[in-house]
């Protein structure tokens, strides 16, 4: 038996995903379960936006409490403008870099928004850009002379955190990625992410997925990964954090990542059909979540590739915890179970 808590997360999340593929109709919606959906859940997976929207759809807004009404227009107003912050600084940083004949596309975030049936339901962080390693000190110095610096955004001091020597160290261990560089813009904490491939380092196909490979058009005065590219990208980034131990250890994949892939793919009907183990493993973690049997979601597991040993986990349940102390659990369980099989 799975605890009540995780079962209805994981229902909402169903129902909510599957509403917006229009998979689900109005009538096989349980919209209680839906309207009193944990909003730390949602939140966590980027989902409030497509659920506050969901509910205005179907005429249930006076369910909520005035409160939770107006805290959540004003959360998604405060999203808004976040987002356009953050286009206009790319907007700025991209026309520099054309300037210097340096190569970029945005990755994730606003290169896949317009494929949302409102931007604002593809939320996003960072500002994650392909670039040309081996013009890296070309890029950082538009950046530096544009006050960004490596570094994070701490939200309860309000103020942003220098990389230790450790954390720089650790970024040089894993070369696929800068630190991130980060700057306040009207008290907007602006993230950006270089990333120097689709995929990761160690993949044997690593330098297929280049900046210097890559489809990008533009949108809305910034170039972005586009077609085949953009989809490898997103593909490749949610099976990292999928199936690797070290990026699960931070947090689960969002469940947002699912849909951005699920969009991508019926915006290109029988263009993009990538066969390498990294999509088939995906669109089986899809055919699962957009299934109606809660408990087989629940027990589906994976595969993890940075473990030798033979270790299953349990992905879904993984996603579906509200509970940082369980979730973590789940972690120790998954790192003493490859130790016994050490032995």
């Amino acid at each position: 038996m799975h605890d009540i808590f995780d079962k209805k997360n994981i229902t909402s999340a169903n129902y909510i995903i599957s509403d917006y593929l229009g998979i689900k109709e109005n009538e096989d919606l349980d919209l209680e379960n839906v309207i009193s959906a944990d909003l730390h859940f949602l939140g966590k997976h980027k989902l409030i936006p497509i659920w506050f929207d969901l509910i205005k759809k179907y005429g249930e807004v006076k369910k909520l409490t005035r409160q939770t009404y107006y805290m959540l227009s004003s959360y998604i107003t405060y999203m808004r403008s976040q987002q356009e912050t953050k286009l206009q600084e790319i907007q700025n940083i991209g026309k520099q870099f054309d300037q210097n004949n340096l190569p970029y596309a945005i990755r994730k975030g606003h290169a896949l928004s317009s494929l949302y049936k409102d931007r604002i339901h593809r939320n996003y962080n960072d500002i994650d850009l392909l670039i040309n390693n081996s013009q890296l000190e070309k890029y950082l110095d538009i950046l530096y002379s544009q006050g960004y610096i490596e570094g994070i955004y701490d939200y309860s001091k309000q103020e942003i955190i220098k990389y230790s020597r450790f954390d720089m160290i650790k970024y040089q261990l894993s070369p696929d990625h800068h630190p991130h560089l980060i700057k306040l813009i009207d008290d907007i904490p602006v993230a950006i992410d270089l990333a120097y491939t689709s995929c990761w380092h160690t993949h044997p196909e690593e330098k297929t997925f280049h900046i210097n490979n890559a489809d990008t058009e533009i949108i809305d005065g910034v170039r972005c990964l586009s077609g085949q590219s953009l989809y490898y990208d997103t593909m490749f980034h949610l099976y990292r954090e999928s199936r690797f131990l070290s990026s699960l250890e931070g947090r689960s994949p969002f469940l947002l990542s699912y849909i951005d892939l699920m969009l991508l793919k019926n915006s290109h009907p029988g263009h993009i059909q990538p066969k390498c183990k990294e999509n088939e493993s995906l669109e089986k973690d899809i055919s699962v979540i957009l299934s109606n049997d809660i408990d087989n979601i629940l027990n589906y597991k994976v595969k993890l590739d940075d473990i030798k040993n033979n270790v299953f986990f349990n992905l879904f349940l993984y996603t579906s915890k509200s509970s940082k102390k369980e979730a973590k659990k789940m972690i120790e369980d998954v790192r003493k179970e490859n130790l016994k099989n050490r032995k």
